[in-house]
């Protein structure tokens, strides 16, 4: 957790989702972008009903097939619907407070 970090995407660099309240026409919309620090990459398992446009290796789940691995430098989290902005808030402080909290180099 310690080398990726959620993107700062409000004005004052605290704000770590953009939310849109619901319209007659669309729901609510919250959406999370993070990143992989100084270049690293993470695991992302998708579906393999998903196409992959990176090199990809077989999750474990279940017998292998239904599911894969690739890496990535940064993802996106995207939620519809009612109440996903409170979702995206308590996500985002609950991140940042787990990663301060237990998350430090000891040496």
């Amino acid at each position: 957790m310690l080398l990726v970090e959620l993107s700062s995407i409000g004005e004052d660099g605290l704000s770590h989702f953009v939310g849109a309240e619901s319209t007659e026409h669309r729901p609510e919309l919250a959406v999370i972008v993070f990143k992989g620090r100084d270049g690293f990459e993470f695991t992302h398992e998708k579906s393999v009903l998903r196409e992959s446009r990176r090199d990809t290796y077989p999750s474990p789940r279940g017998d292998g097939t239904t599911h894969y691995f690739e890496k990535k430098d940064q993802g996106v989290i995207i939620q519809e619907g009612p109440g996903v902005i409170a979702k995206a808030h308590l996500f985002t402080t609950g991140y940042l407070r787990y990663v301060q909290t237990y998350c430090a180099f000891i040496g």
